[in-house]
């Protein structure tokens, strides 16, 4: 079962033909990256009086072959010099390029396409018309970077059609470096000016660290910050108390002035608690960052890990330098789209945004989280014609990821002794009597399992070592009150508004719910210590509990919602452990990645830590509980396999078999009745038709076939028992 998509889209999906209504101008700049775009803007817009006409355009405005055939023509064919950084190569863009090269041929005009990336193409040589050597200088002063550097480069391009510029050198710049957000600092010129979001600080040899952080916001539901505990260490020769988070993000954003989330971000950690440190990278794979990085990392020892880069970040050998902290690595987007058409959309990203930002950073174990930026307008640019884009932030989306910082941390921090877990057992709908059943996973003795782990590891867990007992009671023991009505009333009035408008318009007042018991809503709930067991509670109807499992439409019951709050802020859990493959929270509606806060799985789960054990074998579902919920999904076993062997009318068939094989040699005649009652007998039991054997099949091939067939089946390989989590199978 995957979860569906329900929106609506155009008939086939494709670009539309738009017009960029640009006038012409001498030079032409082109790029799929808004970074490269506002960076050529700063460098035009600093040296206007100097530097010849300028026009830009984001090529992803260029994909249809109307929009590219309408813009050669208005713009291109009347310029001097087109500049051209394709991210991805020809393929990206193979139509432009084929048409662009031919026009700039034919008029004679001037043109460079460099890769977007630090990989040469000789395919986008092949169609330049700039020899090698300029088309690599031109390519290092976009690797270096900034404003400076992408003036020399528009210098350089003017001089091949006009009066020869002075055109420096590309002048390089760090790959590696602190940066500290403007909100806490003023910037000065002896420290390197990046504009009014923020300033450098330290190079890729030496770092210095940004100062403590103040106390947070009182918590709430929807915002359930806890406070943090201290575990102090030693730094920079003195004891620090505060938990430190490291926030990575690409030097191109700090280069184009567009860190407007990182400053926010630290804000937001500001007020939980944390200290910050910001660095900027050209590429978690680049090595001279890799180095400096791991040094930083080893020295501060963060206790999280906020990571703003794409893509997958795997060494040689495997693994990632974020990696060397030990410590939880969220994944953060900053989404190439509009709020607006996030805010529309139930699939939440693009299909690029959802690649780069969530599939990829997904190999490395990465915990996503979620949006906390979109592109927004500046004002419009009249001389370039141009508006340039910016990150905004999201401050729902920057506030949750604080939160769920902030309770990572508090779970890292808090003495085993003394950490709350939940472990919420699935109530998958299948046979009756299969209380907690979860897919290929033996539930009661994996829980039994890991409360036995939990103990030897110093938690506070006391559960006997009885399956039988933990599956009555949770199945047909006495229930509990947990929260009474008004209580609950109280809570679900501080979630999100649209989440609580849905729940009351699908469900009524909270009065007739089933799980209101004597003015309180009651479950059967097993207190092992500090580690507390429960069966999930039906999101929807006990009568159709099967057709509304995996709903992308129906909204939780107030009971469901009640168990969750329950947990989050009466029991105030650590962290929630689900124990099997699945429940039922992260199919509630909402978007499909990049949730909003009233998104069901996030109003009802909060920032709260989610350990999830899934069968190994299905991470197309494991998928949404990662992308939905935030959790950390623990990969287990299936059960072992063994001989399926032969059972019912596939032994009966192989008797026989073996008499028609004896009687072939010793009695034809009967060896002919025999054949003949196999292939009633097949026919009869409908072994016949699995085995694909038609009607009408002369009984000679029709047996040959029967007992190929039969063979396989018995020597098929399939799961023998369940798998207990964390135990290995026995030898045999």
């Amino acid at each position: 079962m995957h979860m569906l998509r329900v929106e609506s889209r155009s008939i086939d999906g494709t670009a539309e033909a738009v017009d960029l209504d640009q006038t012409p101008a001498d030079i032409v700049a082109l790029s799929f990256t808004d970074t490269d775009l506002s960076v050529l803007s700063a460098a035009w817009e600093s040296d206007r009086s100097t530097l010849p006409s300028l026009r830009l355009a984001n090529l992803t405005s260029l994909r249809h072959p109307f929009s590219t055939d309408l813009y050669l023509e208005r713009v291109i064919a009347n310029a001097h010099f087109v500049l051209v950084r394709l991210l991805g190569g020809k393929d990206y863009w193979r139509y432009g390029v084929d048409e662009l090269a031919a026009l700039c041929r034919s008029r004679g005009i001037h043109l460079a396409i460099i890769p977007g990336d630090h990989r040469e193409d000789a395919r986008l040589d092949e169609a330049s018309t700039l020899p090698v050597e300029a088309l690599r200088r031109i390519w290092a002063y976009f690797s270096s970077g900034g404003a400076e550097n992408v003036g020399a480069c528009l210098r350089f391009a003017a001089g091949y059609f006009s009066e020869q510029l002075s055109a420096s050198l590309p002048a390089k710049v760090q790959s590696f470096g602190i940066f500290e957000p403007a909100s806490r600092s003023s910037a000065s010129p002896s420290e390197g000016d990046v504009g009014q979001q923020g300033r450098v600080r330290g190079t890729a040899d030496a770092f210095s660290p940004p100062r403590g952080f103040l106390p947070g916001p009182t918590p709430h539901p929807g915002r359930s910050r806890r406070s943090l505990p201290q575990g102090g260490r030693r730094r920079f020769n003195e004891v620090v108390e505060a938990p430190l988070a490291l926030v990575v993000f690409y030097r191109a954003w700090m280069l184009a002035t567009d860190t407007a989330p990182v400053a926010a971000l630290a804000d937001a950690l500001e007020a939980h608690g944390f200290r910050t440190i910001a660095v900027y990278v050209t590429s978690l794979k680049d090595k001279a960052v890799v180095g400096p990085l791991r040094g930083l990392i080893e020295e501060e020892k963060p206790d999280i890990v906020l990571n703003l880069t794409a893509f997958s970040a795997g060494l040689e050998g495997g693994g990632s330098v974020l990696d060397r902290a030990n410590a939880p690595v969220f994944q953060l987007v900053l989404s190439g789209g509009g709020r607006t058409q996030w805010t529309e959309s139930q699939r939440g990203l693009s299909p690029a945004d959802l690649a780069m930002n969530v599939v990829l950073p997904e190999f490395d174990g990465r915990i996503i989280t979620g949006a906390i930026s979109f592109k927004s307008e500046t004002e419009r640019s009249d001389a370039l014609e141009y508006t340039r884009l910016l990150h905004e932030p999201e401050p729902d989306g920057v506030a949750y990821v604080a939160d769920l910082a902030s309770a990572w941390v508090t779970l890292r921090r808090t003495p085993r002794a003394e950490r709350r877990l939940a472990c919420i057992l699935s109530d998958y709908p299948a046979k009756g009597g299969r209380t907690g059943y979860a897919v290929g996973l033996d539930t009661p003795r994996s829980v039994v399992a890991i409360a036995n782990r939990l103990k030897q590891e110093g938690f506070t867990v006391d559960l006997p070592d009885d399956e039988a007992a933990l599956v009555a009671r949770l199945s047909s023991g006495e229930t509990t009150a947990v929260l009474e009505i008004g209580a609950y009333e109280r809570l679900f009035a501080d979630l999100p508004a649209i989440f609580v408008e849905q729940v009351r318009a699908a469900w009524g007042a909270p009065d007739d719910d089933a799980s209101i018991m004597d003015g309180a809503f009651h479950f059967r709930i097993v207190h092992a210590g500090k580690f507390l067991i429960a069966v999930q509670p039906d999101r929807g109807d006990i009568a159709s509990r099967k057709t509304d499992y995996h709903s992308p439409l129906l909204p939780p019951r107030h009971g469901y919602v009640a168990f969750y709050l329950w947990l989050r802020c009466v029991q105030n859990v650590h962290a929630v452990v689900h124990c099997g493959t699945h429940g039922t929270l992260e199919w509630l509606p909402g978007k499909a990645v990049a949730l909003s806060d009233d998104c069901s799985p996030r109003a009802v789960l909060g920032p709260l830590p989610l350990i999830y054990p899934f069968i190994v074998n299905n991470p197309g579902e494991a998928a949404q509980a990662k992308r939905r919920a935030a959790a950390v999904t623990i990969g287990h076993l299936t059960p072992p396999l063994i001989a399926a062997g032969a059972h019912g009318a596939a032994v009966e068939l192989e008797g026989l078999f073996d008499e028609y094989s004896e009687a072939q040699s010793l009695d034809p005649r009967r060896a002919a009745r025999l054949a003949e009652l196999i292939m009633a007998r097949a026919h009869d039991t409908g072994l016949a038709a699995e085995s694909g054997i038609a009607l009408g099949t002369e009984v000679a091939e029709a047996l040959i076939k029967l007992d190929a067939w039969l063979c396989d089946l018995k020597d098929m390989r399939v799961g023998d028992g369940l798998h207990v989590f964390g135990q290995a199978p026995d030898g045999e």
